[in-house]
């Protein structure tokens, strides 16, 4: 990979700090550019799921005809991570069950599907919180009070 085995140093006030190796380039001026050539080979493993990836966001969406696949396509994306110098960060990795409106409540639905993600109500995509029951109230009132 291009930004392999360099570090990185900081001067100021005449003062230089002792080189770091850099572990991932995604903060780096040409860090978005090449992130964006570098996840170009990814996809996923079953072709009834969906990976979108935007800057250094990556969603996946699986239908629920297929959840059984999803233990596999988290271990695909850690895999693919790794052999790019880059990590999962699971403790921003959020879990989202999708219901038909006034179908069910989240209480209605199977525990988590994977260990250490959190299961959240509603997320944010690209400013557009999108929230389990797809309903635009909680992006109406952020956008309101924001």
């Amino acid at each position: 990979m291009f930004l392999s085995n360099h570090s990185h140093c900081i001067s100021f006030d005449n003062q230089l700090s002792d080189p770091l190796a850099i572990s991932a380039s995604i903060g780096s001026v040409v860090g978005p550019v090449s992130y964006v050539v570098t996840a170009s080979d990814l996809h996923p493993v079953s072709s009834q799921n969906v990976i979108l990836k935007y800057a250094d966001d990556i969603y996946l969406i699986i239908p629920s005809n297929n959840q059984s696949t999803c233990k596999a396509e988290i271990h695909h994306i850690e895999q693919w991570a790794n052999n790019n110098n880059l990590k999962l960060n699971r403790s921003k990795s959020k879990e989202i069950v999708f219901t038909k409106p006034r179908c069910c409540q989240q209480t209605d639905l199977p525990p988590p599907i994977v260990e250490g993600f959190e299961r959240v109500q509603h997320i944010s995509v690209l400013g557009v919180t999108l929230t389990y029951n797809l309903s635009m109230t909680t992006h109406i009132d952020n956008i309101i009070t924001g």
